[in-house]
């Protein structure tokens, strides 16, 4: 049987000591939440890493989660045994070659909203034979926005310092009128992520025999409690032991501690497109079914690799994009010592929302659907490939 190889572009350095972070914050009252980065970066990893956390009552989270785009990779092997005999290659050496726009106050009508967005090239010279992948994080400051685009800041072209921003397509191919589909409706204090990616070079060519391409994100919970545990897909399966994920697919986190709960579910599905002559994302192709798995960092029990999988089938001629856009749910289960019902719910995006409501002797229990999660990415686990628009060199 053929050996399965997965070739792996690192982008990023060896991880030195933690940086602060500076945050912002979205809504009022107890569910507030913030979005914080790194004020300086100098590759990939510290350039997307971005942090999600509720906030409520307080200036940054006391706890959160941090995502990070840490890799890209082709894989030349079923999804099932990606992860089988992995060689390891440099990023891109072009000239500033990591790229990150931080935008604090951007407005949409009324609403108010912060962006942050990166990435960097692939390849020995991405204007023969490469590609560039990103992760673009929102927050919703005020306001309410109801979109079937993202903005994407993209590069120029290889070596280039400037910028460009573009729309893609984020919802689903209306297949009925072959147009982007309906639009998404965001609140006060959502948050979303997307990754994007895109094939460039007047000789680009995908190595032979690659059935995927990947991207590698890393998801790390921050301040935790001690006894928070980690399942998989409805609590049905770990990341180690007789109940092991394995390279099965990935439909949800879950967080489990004694006061704290939250779930975190993955959309199957991403677009894939053509970058037209003026360089813009055309209206998608296809909506495709994106492959999600999940590995353990060495040495990291605080973090997990959330990696994502897409058909090369698309993406074997430059000018090619691919979107992934994630819904994330997530529960927060707060307990504290009050005799009182509590019952309340914030949307994290259109469709995901959360309620539940108990009574207890000396006990509250406050379930609360927030946006505080660092989108898998990534395999950031950060993170998602949200939509590539790209600059034809």
């Amino acid at each position: 049987m053929k050996s399965a190889t997965l070739r792996v572009v690192l982008l990023l350095a060896v991880a030195g000591s933690a940086k602060s972070l500076d945050w912002v914050k979205a809504g009022d009252g107890s569910q507030a939440m913030c979005a914080g980065v790194e004020t300086d970066c100098n590759d990939a990893a510290s350039c997307t890493r971005v942090a999600f956390g509720p906030c409520g009552g307080v200036a940054s989270p006391e706890f959160y989660f941090q995502a990070e785009v840490h890799g890209f990779a082709f894989i030349n092997a079923t999804d099932a045994a990606y992860l089988t005999n992995m060689q390891e290659m440099k990023g891109s050496a072009v000239a500033n070659n990591n790229y990150r726009a931080i935008d604090g106050d951007l407005t949409d009508g009324d609403a108010t909203y912060a962006r942050i967005t990166a990435g960097q090239y692939t390849g020995d010279d991405p204007s023969v034979n490469g590609g560039y992948i990103g992760m673009a994080s929102y927050l919703l400051k005020k306001g309410t926005i109801s979109i079937n685009q993202n903005d994407f800041l993209v590069p120029d072209g290889p070596g280039l310092s400037t910028t460009t921003s573009k729309k893609a397509c984020i919802a689903e191919l209306d297949t009925t009128t072959n147009t982007c589909g309906a639009a998404l409706t965001y609140k006060t204090g959502d948050f979303k992520f997307s990754l994007f990616g895109f094939t460039i070079g007047s000789s680009f060519a995908l190595p032979s025999g690659v059935t995927y391409l990947g991207i590698r994100t890393k998801l790390t919970k921050k301040n935790f409690p001690a006894d928070v545990e980690v399942t998989f897909n409805g609590k049905t399966k770990t990341l180690a032991g007789s109940t092991a994920i394995g390279t099965s697919d990935v439909t949800s986190v879950e967080l489990t501690g004694t006061n704290r709960s939250l779930t975190i579910d993955f959309p199957q599905k991403y677009n894939v497109g053509d970058i037209t002559d003026v360089g813009e994302a055309s209206t998608p192709t296809a909506t495709k079914d994106v492959k999600i798995k999940v590995a353990a960092v060495d040495g990291d029990a605080d973090s997990i690799y959330v990696d994502y999988l897409f058909d090369a089938t698309d993406l074997q001629t430059a000018n090619k994009y691919l979107v992934y856009d994630p819904t994330v749910s997530e529960v927060l289960i707060v307990s504290s010592s009050w005799s009182s019902t509590v019952s309340s719910s914030s949307t994290v995006s259109s469709s995901s929302t959360g309620s539940s409501s108990s009574t207890g002797s000396w006990s509250s229990t406050e379930s609360v659907s927030e946006a505080a999660l660092a989108r898998p990415a990534l395999l950031v686990l950060v993170m998602g490939v949200v939509a590539a628009l790209l600059h034809r060199p």
